[in-house]
């Protein structure tokens, strides 16, 4: 795990690439570049005070992150995150498929390294779908992040069960979290089983 206090490599320069903070007036040209976002889910993440960061080539988004200090939904866990002090969660990344292999997802993750270091935070916490072995290689081979347990649930509905390993936990309210350690690390990346 690579800590925050540490120098964060600088960030690559990707050719006509703008990256800047979601504005309410481009909401609409994020959800019209997007095949899995809503105007309503949108919202609903700038309403829990998620910050949405993106890169824009001319005016389509290509690759937007979810970025957040507060209790988030995770609506693929059908959980909430709970991050602790010191906590920047990325709760959700995405790439227009032409645009992956460009290096978006690192540059993204090193700004929100350099943003998240800016702000005193001590860890950036990810989540990583298990069957996504393309993003877990880029994180832990070219960002040094480190596997530190897996969060999912077992069967359908109602009867669904969570469940957390490693250093993940679940607090009474079925909140995502993972605790402190007596010596901080800066960077944890989670696996996600769906």
């Amino acid at each position: 795990m690579k800590d925050l206090t540490d120098p964060v490599p600088r960030v690559p320069a990707i050719p006509g690439i703008a990256w800047r903070l979601l504005e309410r007036a481009e909401v609409p040209l994020l959800v019209a570049s997007s095949p899995r976002l809503s105007g309503a889910d949108v919202w609903r993440r700038l309403g829990e005070g998620q910050e949405c960061w993106v890169a824009w080539l001319d005016n389509a988004a290509v690759h937007w992150r979810w970025e957040t200090r507060r209790d988030a939904y995770l609506p693929y866990l059908q959980r909430h995150a709970r991050p602790l002090t010191g906590d920047l969660w990325v709760v959700e990344v995405y790439t227009q498929p032409s645009h992956r292999g460009r290096g978006l997802y690192v540059a993204g993750t090193l700004m929100a390294m350099q943003r998240a270091r800016d702000r005193g935070d001590l860890r950036l916490i990810g989540l990583i779908a298990g069957w996504n072995r393309t993003a877990r290689r880029v994180a832990e081979e070219k960002l040094q992040r480190t596997v530190v347990g897996t969060v999912g649930y077992w069967g359908p509905g109602r009867w669904r069960c969570h469940f957390a390993t490693g250093e993940i936990a679940l607090d009474g309210d079925g909140r995502v979290f993972i605790p402190q350690r007596s010596r901080p690390a800066s960077q944890m990346l989670v696996g996600t089983t769906i």
